[in-house]
Parts: structure tokens; C-alpha cells; sequence
């Protein structure tokens, strides 16, 4: 990333363990990638370079949405079932 600014290796946490939390879903990563490729198209980034990037981000896909599966999963747990009889669903 060092060609926008930023370091050469990046030194945070592993994607799949800054995602872990987020309850994403596909959308969730498929409206973000858009507005990457938004972005790297109004700040003139150089074609090969922006398609470079968007095959880079898009790989990084499954493994994203993977480890939001958990948060997903305890997101689904703690939703309120209307069939179940307690409360009122609307």
C-alpha cells in the first residue's frame, strides 16, 4: 500500500481475526467493494493498478466472510423469534 501513502507491510491484526466480530454478510462486502472501485476511479488511480487492487480485495472475499460466520451466527441467536410466543412481533 506504500503507493498511497501507507506502509510497505501492513502490521495489524490478521483479516480474518479484525473481521471475526462483524456480523457480515455478502452485500456487506459487495457494497464496499464498489465503492473501492468508486474511489480508485475518481482519484485517477491508473487502470492496471485499480484492477490490480480489485482482484487483491475480491480474493480476500471467502476468507472475510468466513470469520464473520461466528458473529453472524451469535448476531442470528440474539434476534427476538416472533413465532416463539414471547411479546409482540410488530
Amino acid at each position: 500500500m506504500r503507493l498511497f501513502g501507507g506502509p510497505e507491510r501492513y502490521e495489524g491484526k490478521p483479516l480474518p481475526q479484525a473481521h471475526a466480530c462483524l456480523p457480515l454478510l455478502p452485500g456487506h462486502f459487495d457494497r464496499r467493494h464498489w465503492l473501492l472501485e468508486q474511489v480508485l476511479v475518481e482519484h485517477g488511480v491508473p487502470e492496471e493498478v485499480r484492477l490490480a487492487w480489485l482482484r487483491i480485495d475480491e480474493a480476500l472475499r471467502p476468507s472475510v466472510l468466513l470469520a464473520a460466520e461466528d458473529a453472524r451466527d451469535r448476531t442470528h441467536k440474539t434476534d427476538v423469534d416472533p413465532t416463539d410466543g414471547e411479546g409482540d412481533p410488530n
